[in-house]
C-alpha cells in the first residue's frame, strides 16, 4: 500500500501530532504550516526533512494527499473546507465546529467532495478505553443501557480576561454557556453504544468563580439514544478541585465499569 502524504496545519498542537504520525506505517509526514516562524523552526529541529510553509494556500497547492487541521478551534471548519475544496483528505482536531451553522457548512462541503473527512477523537483510542471496548465487543457487559463521563479540569488560569484582547479559549470556553467541548466525553461512549442520539438536555450551575465569565462552572448533559439508552456527561472548567478528564463509566445487564476518579483509586 502506498503511503498517504500528510501536511499539518498548526505547529503548536501539530508538533505533538508530528511525533505520533511516525508510528503509522502507511502515513508519511512531509509538510507543516504555521504563521509563527519560531514554531516552525522548533518542529523542523526535530524533523529536518519537513517542508515548511507559512502560507496555508501554498501548502494546499503542494502534492500532499491529506491535511491534519490543528489550528485554533474556531478555524477548524474553514480550514477543513479549504482542504476539501483543494482535493485533500482531512483529519481535523476536535471540535469539528463551534456552531450549528458551521456544522451545516462542514457537512455540505464533505458531501460535495470526493474526499474523506475524519474527526480526530483521540480519546476513543486510549489504551484503557481500548481494553473496555474489547470487553464491550466480546459481550461481557451484556446489554448496555447507561454510560457516563466527566471532564473536570480547573482551567481558570488558562482564560485571559477579555480586556486583554482576543483569545479563542476565552471566547469559546469561558464566554459561552453549555458543553462546548463534548468530544472527549461523548466520543468513547458513542463508540460503546453504537447508535444515534435523539434527545439532548443541558443544564448549568451558573458561574461562581470568574465575575466576567458567562460559562457555567458545571454543566450536565443528558442524552437519550434512539433505543432509549441513557448517557450523562459533566463538564467543569472552573471549580477548584482535583482534575479528572478521563473518567468514564458503563452499566450493562451483566457487568459495569468505572474508571479511577483519583490517585487513590
Amino acid at each position: 500500500m502506498n503511503s498517504v502524504r500528510f501536511g499539518i496545519l498548526g505547529a503548536g498542537r501539530g508538533a505533538d501530532l508530528a511525533q505520533a504520525i511516525h508510528h503509522a506505517p502507511t502515513a508519511e509526514l512531509v509538510a507543516i504550516c504555521d504563521q509563527d516562524m519560531e514554531r516552525l523552526v522548533n518542529v523542523t529541529d526535530k524533523f529536518p526533512t519537513l517542508k515548511t510553509y507559512n502560507s496555508w494556500a501554498a501548502m494546499l497547492d503542494s502534492d500532499i494527499d491529506a491535511v491534519i487541521v490543528a489550528s485554533p478551534m474556531p478555524l477548524h471548519v474553514q480550514h477543513s473546507i479549504d482542504a476539501l475544496k483543494a482535493g485533500k483528505h482531512v483529519l481535523s482536531e476536535v471540535t469539528a465546529a463551534t456552531s450549528i451553522e458551521q456544522c451545516w457548512q462542514l457537512l455540505e462541503a464533505v458531501l460535495s467532495s470526493n474526499r474523506k473527512y475524519m474527526l480526530a477523537s483521540n480519546y476513543c483510542y486510549m489504551r484503557s478505553w481500548s481494553i473496555v471496548m474489547g470487553l464491550v465487543k466480546a459481550g461481557k457487559f451484556g446489554q448496555l443501557y447507561y454510560g457516563e463521563a466527566d471532564q473536570i479540569q480547573d482551567f481558570k488560569a488558562g482564560f485571559p480576561h477579555p480586556k486583554q484582547g482576543y483569545n479563542w479559549r476565552t471566547e469559546e470556553l469561558a464566554l459561552r454557556r453549555g458543553h462546548h467541548y463534548i468530544t472527549h466525553d461523548l466520543g468513547p461512549l458513542y463508540q460503546a453504544f453504537g447508535e444515534r442520539i435523539t434527545q439532548v438536555v443541558c443544564l448549568g450551575s451558573g458561574q461562581h468563580h470568574l465575575s466576567w465569565a458567562q460559562a457555567d462552572d458545571t454543566c450536565i448533559v443528558l442524552c437519550h439514544t434512539e433505543q432509549g439508552k441513557l448517557i450523562r456527561i459533566r463538564l467543569d472548567f472552573f471549580s477548584s478541585r482535583p482534575t479528572n478528564f478521563v473518567y468514564y463509566g458503563l452499566q450493562g445487564t451483566d457487568a459495569c465499569y468505572e474508571a479511577p476518579r483519583g490517585v487513590q483509586d
